[in-house]
């Protein structure tokens, strides 16, 4: 029989080490074990013959014989690759590799392309792509993913596949009765595959900082109304927003878009976004986050009446609400990103972005008188930034409201989730501490910080 690639993948997250059995499985043709913890995987090292090529291990520090086994993998001088994912290694355990050449201490974020590169240059005589027409994943991992719209397989004892599941109609509960049976693994077929494991390699540094963390799948045929959906509630998710409120904040938005529909102009903007118009989805799911956020972190800060709930939510349906049909308008986050791709817009776009705050802001103050007091201010106000630097009154960070702040940061935050394909609420603190060093500023990223950590 011809030799394979043999990865073995410690780690206590079952969604770690099957989504890790799913990606080397789908790549090469492949042997993959898996253990749950460091006893376990030195109870199975000291009993087998021939030991792994790779052994991929999340490390936990004071784990039960984490030191023995990393120890025991050096001593044994074994030509196996050891990739340890952890920042550091605590204690004196780290000592251990001083000299061990196939010792690898690798950064989470840079976890795949590690093994792929690693698995190219040293088993050039073994590897081998895996050519199959179906690849399976264990039911843990379907456990860590959402949103899989495609058939899934079981395989007989006789190689047959028989379609278990139509179109991802797999819940928890239908898959526990295969599971009481003994089926460990079902089956995709390949294309599916290709565009999910590209999703899950892009988020899994986030997964590995979050394992309560899901992984929405996103179809090649997926709407752009339903990328945006997912997004956000893979950010609410991450968030730990409360569901309760959450669904108090929807009721504020549709009385508010009740009452915007009866503009004769303005309705047709919600009469479209009502009825899942491609052409607003950007601004749709925009406000819908906006308003979600802004209330979120109004709570924190204890300014959670009626009434400034009701005047966050109307400055988040309206404040660019003349650019509704304009998501190239929208993305653009401010006047410096606006003077690099101005050369790109027609002088109707250009004159279009640089008046829609005061356009949008006269339209919250002359159209509806049943917004809350200073709407308007709100909305005039939301691309200002600090020393001056915004538009359209270059007003400075100190003489704006603090609701104004917040509703600014709130708005910076979910540019940043719609524009990005795949956002990492890390990368966009260190962005947003950077962009934002003034003190009334930076109150709300810690919040947003404090709602991901839970605390």
């Amino acid at each position: 029989m011809k030799e394979k690639v043999h990865y073995f993948v410690v780690s206590k997250s079952p969604g770690f080490r099957e989504l890790t059995r799913f990606i080397l499985e789908w790549q090469y043709d492949c042997v993959v074990t898996t253990s749950d913890s460091e006893s376990a995987a030195l109870e199975y090292l000291r009993q087998i013959d021939i030991f792994p090529h790779m052994i991929v291990y999340e490390y936990v520090p004071d784990a039960f014989l984490v030191e023995d086994f990393i120890a025991y993998i050096k001593e044994s001088r074994k030509p196996v690759h050891f990739l340890v994912l952890a920042e550091k290694i605590h204690g004196p355990t780290g000592a251990y590799f001083e000299s061990y050449p196939t010792f690898h201490l690798v950064k989470k974020e840079l976890m795949w392309g590690k093994i792929f590169g690693l698995t190219q240059e040293s088993f050039r005589g073994i590897v081998a792509d895996n050519t199959e027409p179906m690849c399976r994943l264990h039911m843990e991992g379907l456990d860590s993913i959402t949103g899989i719209d495609k058939d899934l397989f079981l395989k007989l004892p006789s190689g047959k596949m028989v379609r278990l599941f139509a179109s991802g109609s797999a819940n928890a509960a239908d898959r526990q009765k295969y599971r009481d049976k003994g089926v460990q693994f079902l089956w995709l077929e390949r294309p599916t595959c290709d565009w999910m494991v590209k999703q899950i390699q892009t988020q899994f540094h986030i997964f590995l900082s979050n394992k309560h963390f899901q992984f929405i799948m996103r179809g090649p045929e997926a709407s752009a109304e339903q990328s945006f959906d997912q997004k956000i509630i893979r950010v609410c998710d991450e968030l730990h927003l409360d569901p309760d409120f959450k669904k108090e904040i929807e009721l504020v938005m549709e009385k508010v878009m009740d009452t915007v529909q009866k503009d004769i102009h303005l309705g047709k903007v919600i009469k479209m976004i009502r009825e899942h118009n491609p052409d607003v989805s950007y601004f749709a799911k925009n406000l819908q986050l906006t308003s979600i956020i802004s209330c979120f972190l109004a709570k924190k800060m204890e300014w959670h009446s009626k009434t400034t709930l009701d005047k966050l939510v109307y400055a988040a349906v309206l404040h660019d609400i003349t650019l509704a049909t304009k998501p190239h308008l929208q993305r653009i986050s401010g006047i410096s990103e606006f003077e690099e791709v101005r050369a790109q817009l027609s002088e109707d776009d250009q004159k279009t972005y640089l008046t829609h705050p005061r356009d949008a802001a006269q339209l919250a103050k002359s159209q509806f008188k049943f917004a809350p007091p200073e709407t308007d201010v709100l909305v005039l106000q939301h691309h200002e930034l600090p020393e001056g630097k915004g538009f359209p009154t270059k007003i400075h960070a100190e003489k704006l409201s603090p609701l104004t702040q917040l509703f600014i940061v709130t708005q910076d935050f979910v540019r940043y989730v719609m524009n990005e394909q795949d956002p990492s609420l890390e990368m966009y603190f260190l962005r947003a501490e950077a962009r934002f060093e003034q003190n009334v500023f930076r109150r709300f990223i810690l919040l947003l910080k404090k709602f991901k950590s839970k605390t």
